[in-house]
């Protein structure tokens, strides 16, 4: 009989490794993107781009919104330094309740390939026990931090004992970070936006602390919608809602869904709009993925045999078949010529052809006259 035993160093040097791995994956994600960040800064300080949403959440508790995770895609296709959401990042609840949506969040953002900054929503935060889950899982509830020539603020719109306004602590604290940056760009985000209510009241605050100070922009979200909301006090303030939310505004009045890109090139500023679906990778149609394309369509693509009585009509359902010989899906439209005599419904048909199997797409043919059907 051979034993077998772990020398006690042995034993602890495993343990010490296991742990570490586990408190590797286990950072909060803002301290996540901090460690991406710094680990892989624009190669210019002066011309970096970096993404805006706001109100990725759901409408249900599990389940994140489609137009979200396709956002994802194209965040990792556009390569910017890093993406910032304005908050409302799960549907929220009593705090016992929130573990499986940060569970899929946290999972779904895992496929972002570039530093993901969250910012504190009403859905995330609602007391002292969800806050405390938010530290635990993602971080501060307000933070800042340096890329280039240029400084981030992260506000806190959802502050237990603040009502409608930033508090005057927080206020403090940006002025402190203003005082002491030699930023030529300074932008905030914040969830609700307060700048968008009564100036006087729910923003006057933290318009003071900007006088004299190099904030450029700050982004608000909390309205599913995106709103330019203009130039003030040499500020410019923007709405950005549309981050996968469901929309309750026209679309002529900003309801739909999107991202902001923005671009600093030395001491300018500027931003694009983008919607979901619009950027596309490098990929998208290939020359070997057309040629397989076109040889399903010549040598992969019939209907089943059709007997017609002579000098009888047809009025039938057809199939057509379709056979994808290769290993990825392809989706297309299949449209039929119908000469004269004949109908077909419908007349085209969008379909996707799954990877090594036979799709098959069914189609109503119809002849009236029996001299249609002879050939």
């Amino acid at each position: 009989m051979i034993s077998r035993c772990i020398a006690p160093s042995l034993l602890l040097a495993i343990c010490l490794i296991l742990n570490s791995s586990k408190a590797a994956h286990s950072k909060p994600l803002i301290e996540q993107a901090m460690d991406r960040l710094n680990s892989n800064p624009p190669a210019s300080e002066e011309s970096f781009e970096f993404i805006v949403i706001g109100d990725s959440r759901s409408s249900k508790p599990v389940g994140l919104p489609e137009a979200f995770k396709k956002m994802i895609e194209e965040f990792n296709i556009l390569g910017p330094a890093f993406v910032i959401d304005c908050g409302d990042l799960i549907l929220g609840g009593a705090a016992e309740g929130l573990a499986p949506q940060w569970d899929e969040f946290g999972e779904v953002v895992s496929h972002c390939e570039v530093p993901f900054f969250p910012v504190t929503g009403n859905h995330d935060i609602s007391d002292e026990a969800t806050e405390r889950i938010w530290k635990e899982r993602l971080g501060p509830t307000q933070y800042s931090f340096r890329v280039g020539n240029s400084l981030f603020i992260a506000l806190n719109s959802e502050e237990v004992n603040a009502l409608d306004r930033i508090s005057d602590e927080q206020v403090e604290w940006v002025k402190n970070l203003l005082t002491n940056t030699d930023a030529e760009h300074v932008f905030c985000f914040m969830h609700k936006p307060y700048f968008a209510q009564d100036w006087d009241e729910n923003w006057a605050n933290m318009a003071e602390a900007f006088r004299d100070h190099p904030v450029k922009m700050v982004f608000g979200s909390d309205i599913h919608l995106y709103r330019n909301c203009g130039i003030k006090e040499g500020v410019q303030y923007v709405i950005t809602g549309g981050g996968g939310a469901p929309i309750h505004t026209p679309e002529e009045e900003g309801g739909f869904h999107h991202y902001l890109l923005v671009r600093v090139r030395g001491e300018k500023v500027s931003w694009s709009v983008i919607r979901p679906g619009s950027v596309l990778p490098p990929d998208v149609v290939t020359a070997d993925r057309v040629e397989e394309i076109r040889a399903i369509r010549q040598r992969w693509v019939g209907t089943e045999p059709v007997e017609v009585q002579y000098r009888e009509g047809l009025d039938r359902e057809v199939k057509t078949l379709i056979h994808n010989p290769y290993d990825t899906e392809f989706s297309s439209t299949l449209s039929w010529e119908v000469p004269e005599g004949w109908s077909v419904e419908p007349k085209e048909k969008a379909y996707t052809a799954q990877a090594e199997a036979t799709t098959e797409l069914v189609f109503h043919v119809r002849a009236d006259n029996p001299e249609s059907v002879r050939f």
